[in-house]
């Protein structure tokens, strides 16, 4: 079955790079040129003029090359200089210049651009012989120089330094024994020293400098998704289209394989670790808490498949010194044959270290990845797996002994290495931010677990990145911290995000993210290393944690074009590890609200009792809680029908998440949507006859509708992108929704809110930068979740685009805002609490006050009559 499903992709993807044309153009020489000594001061100014008005205006005295190092008029030049370019930062560029009789600027023709970086700044080019040169700035430090032949200026010649420096002067020097040598003085202006850098040869000197030539390197990859990568990135096709394909691909593998084993009723066996390995038993080291119960107010829904309990496997086999296989679990009922392979690390014992890929993540700084473990460190190897997403899927940050090869992004799940060899996993710009001591760090996706709990945003699509979505199930992989300070490794299929968070919820993790997806791209691998004879390299040899991960021999030892992480054996073991995000204190007593009665109840979901369950709560009167689900699945996004006798919600209970719908009164549920993909965000139609909902059945988020049982279901948005987060407008004309439908950066850059029409006619942008929309009760006023002002708030606008204001204000997230009956308050999930709890705030503004006070965590509120 594998092998065909791989065909299968291989012919679809090959059939479409031959009918794009999958011909990349060879780079090319221009004509010989070199360097001007001096440009006369005319054509100096006349050429900045000219530039300026065609809006690049030079940020320093552009430098010229021609056929020869005199000054010749007329004649045909290029200048090269630094400007701004559209993202903001300064690149280097290119202009084609032609001078007159008298050497006057008569026509400045092409400008093209050499450098793209959009998170690093260039110094102005310098000029001499045949040979251009910059430095690169990455905030307040210098990170490489490049050298660039001005015969071929596709080639670049990167230079790094081994620790980013505070100052660079960069000067050419010529001497008849020497040749041309650039000059690099770098450092503090008390402390600068002069490396020398020879371009024809790439050497540097003098021995020991801190300035290493980074050889740009194809890297190795599987053929497959080398040939994806291809087809990836042509303009014409993109991520969007070939994430699509995926999600299409993998969503009906997934139903195959489904309907196949509901055929033949036969558990798939368990993998095991390679046979060589030496079984030495193990005490396990994951925290296993115990769930209460609380008995509901009404009858309980039907019984369904129990969820898998939290405990990881009470043994393991050592696999290298410091890491211990934990065994395998199956964190989907459903899918009893997914399994998930469980990998503990001791990082008292070993150090992490990262590797920037020769191709991916794709750095915006002019970095190049080496894509490999460095020879020094093959003696003390004990082990490798795979990094996170390209940067094409979400811009995620990675960070390399001090070398920024992408900036790293507020809300992002980040694993980071301290000079003291420590490590720390949290969220960007909550739990970590740049300290003068963090050497590297990698993110990928937002978290899928904080404090123990899975995350509510394993149903939100648009936030992970332009990759196959967080609902198809395939083989992924991810790494998580447990209460006692281990690390631990997670890889299986098939899987949803939510099953690998299960999965390392099971592994006893307190926090988690995702790593990289696909079977082609999780690898985990042990080394043994052999001394190498007469002094040459050791002999490594590796060893796959599962024999379907797919690698080549030598990987991670040979230039390979991903990202990666790599444990060597610490000299010593490190007494503090790991630096654990502080744990929140237990909140303080539920405040007392303002003294006057507010109306109606407000339903939501929660993970206090051990799995997320309905509750519904009178605001400002606790004592008035009560549960009213009770099933082994996760019930959430909870929505009251207008007349607050019926509430719509997603359940797992039967699988995948569908919609139900549930008798507030009797406590009934019936199942309303009957897909094989997910849907969940269900809302009701003003009269309560039709609900709106999100599914991803079409591999991506789309917005459907349907009658209460099930018929009649029509998709309202054809277009290409994530549309989610559906609301109706009280008069039933028309949906507000968030949606990246005119995203061409990578996804969660450009989440915008969207109008179309109760019948999907007309959609079109309404404001830009904002997520889960919610029209009040009057219809005037649209409350929604942004993060302008770096955390999530939520902010009011009128329904006609105009009184934008924003509604909370602190040092926290505030999601998922929803009226109040009358319209003058908003209840919204909040985390200053270091966990989710409910709040609600005066529509005018004011203090906010928090409803519940609960160990777990409590989200999607709904308030209803």
């Amino acid at each position: 079955m594998q092998r065909r499903r791989i065909i299968s992709l291989s012919a679809v993807l090959v059939v479409l790079g031959v009918t794009l044309g999958i011909v990349y153009p060879r780079a090319t020489s221009v004509r010989a040129v070199t360097a001007l000594a001096a440009p006369p001061d005319a054509a100096q100014e006349g050429v900045h003029r000219a530039l300026a008005a065609a809006d690049y205006e030079p940020l320093s005295a552009p430098g010229w090359a021609g056929p020869g190092a005199e000054w010749r008029a007329p004649g045909s030049y290029r200048v090269f200089f630094t400007a701004l370019a559209p993202e903001g930062s300064a690149d280097v560029f290119m202009a084609d210049v032609r001078v007159d009789a008298q050497g006057r600027v008569a026509r400045v023709g092409r400008v093209s651009r050499l450098t793209s970086t959009p998170a690093g700044e260039e110094t102005a080019p310098v000029l001499q012989g045949g040979w251009l040169a910059f430095a690169t700035r990455v905030g307040e430090s210098y990170q490489s120089v490049t050298c660039v032949p001005l015969a071929n200026l596709r080639r670049q010649d990167v230079f790094a330094f081994g620790q980013p420096v505070a100052q660079v002067e960069l000067r050419w020097k010529s001497t008849d024994g020497e040749g041309l040598r650039l000059s690099v003085v770098a450092g503090a202006p008390l402390e600068a020293t002069e490396i020398t850098v020879e371009p024809e040869t790439k050497r540097v000197g003098p021995p020991g400098a801190d300035l290493q030539y980074l050889p740009v390197v194809k890297g190795e990859q599987a053929w497959l998704p080398n040939l994806v990568s291809r087809v990836r990135e042509l303009p014409f096709v993109g991520p969007e289209k070939i994430a699509f394909l995926e999600n299409v691909f993998f969503t009906v593998v997934d139903q195959v394989t489904r309907l196949r084993y509901g055929q033949a009723r036969s558990p798939t066996a368990t993998p095991a670790p390679s046979p060589t390995l030496t079984a030495t038993p193990v005490q396990p080291t994951a925290d296993v808490r115990e769930t209460s119960t609380i008995e509901p107010t009404v009858e309980p829904t039907p019984a369904a498949t129990p969820t898998p309990t939290l405990t990881p496997t009470p043994e393991g086999k050592v696999l290298a010194d410091g890491v211990v296989w934990r065994g395998s679990v199956k964190p989907d009922p459903q899918r009893p044959y997914a399994d998930v392979e469980i990998v503990e690390i001791d990082p008292s014992l070993l150090q992490l270290k990262m590797v920037c890929g020769t191709v991916e993540p794709k750095p915006s700084t002019g970095l190049v990845g080496t894509g490999v473990i460095p020879k020094e460190d093959w003696p003390f190897l004990v082990a490798g797996f795979n990094g996170g997403f390209a940067a094409m899927h979400g811009q995620y940050g990675l960070m390399v002994d001090r070398k920024v090869y992408l900036p790293a992004r507020d809300g992002v799940a980040t694993i980071a290495v301290y000079e003291d060899g420590s490590i720390r996993m949290g969220t960007w710009g909550r739990d970590l931010v740049q300290t003068p001591d963090m050497v590297s760090y990698r993110q990928n996706c937002p978290p899928l677990i904080e404090n123990g709990q899975i995350t509510a945003e394993t149903g939100k699509l648009t936030l992970w990145g332009l990759s196959v979505s967080n609902q198809v199930y395939l083989y992924r992989s991810g790494l998580g911290i447990t209460k006692d300070g281990r690390l631990v490794y997670v890889a299986g299929k098939p899987l949803s995000a939510y099953t690998l968070a299960r999965a390392l919820q099971m592994a006893g993790a307190v926090y988690a993210m995702q790593l990289d997806v696909d079977e082609w791209h999780v690898c985990f691998i042990t080394y043994d290393v052999q001394p190498g004879e007469a002094g040459a390299d050791p002999v490594v040899t590796g060893h796959k944690l599962r024999s379907d991960m797919h690698g080549f021999d030598g990987y991670f030892l040979r230039p390979f074009q991903l990202d990666f992480f790599y444990l060597t054996r610490r000299p010593e073991p490190l007494a503090q590890a790991v630096r654990m995000v502080a744990t929140p204190q237990a909140p303080a007593a539920v405040p007392t609200l303002v003294a006057e009665d507010l109306p109606g109840q407000i339903a939501f979901a929660s993970d206090r009792d051990g799995n997320w369950e309905l509750y519904a709560v009178r605001p400002g009167r606790p004592e008035t809680l009560r549960r009213l689900t009770n099933d082994p699945a996760d019930d959430l996004y909870p929505a009251w029908s207008r007349d607050g006798k019926a509430l719509a919600f997603a359940s797992r209970r039967d699988g995948n998440s569908e919609v139900y719908v549930m008798e507030v009164e009797t406590g009934t549920v019936r199942r309303v949507t009957h897909s094989e993909a997910e849907e969940w965000a269900p809302c009701w139609s003003p009269d309560g006859q039709t609900l709106a909902y999100q599914s991803d059945r079409n591999g991506q988020s789309d917005i459907y509708i349907c009658a209460l049982d099930g018929s009649g279901e029509t998709r309202l948005t054809p277009m290409e992108g994530n549309h989610e987060a559906p609301d109706w407008s009280p008069d039933g004309r028309r949906f507000v929704f968030d949606s990246d439908l005119d995203v061409t950066a990578p996804v969660h850059a450009s989440i915008n809110l969207y109008f179309m029409g109760a019948d999907g006619s007309n959609p079109h942008r309404f404001l830009s930068g904002g997520e889960s929309p919610r029209w009040s009760p009057d219809g005037r006023t649209i409350a929604f979740t942004t993060r302008r002002t770096g955390y999530w708030q939520v902010f009011l606008v009128n329904a006609d685009g105009s009184g934008l204001r924003q509604l909370t204000r602190g040092a926290y997230d505030a999601r998922y805002p929803s009226w109040s009956p009358d319209g003058r308050w908003i209840a919204f999930a909040g985390n200053e609490e270091g966990h989710w709890e409910l709040y609600v705030i005066p529509v005018e503004g004011g203090e906010a006050h928090r409803l519940t006070s609960a160990p777990g965590d409590s989200t999607y509120p709904a308030w209803g009559p």
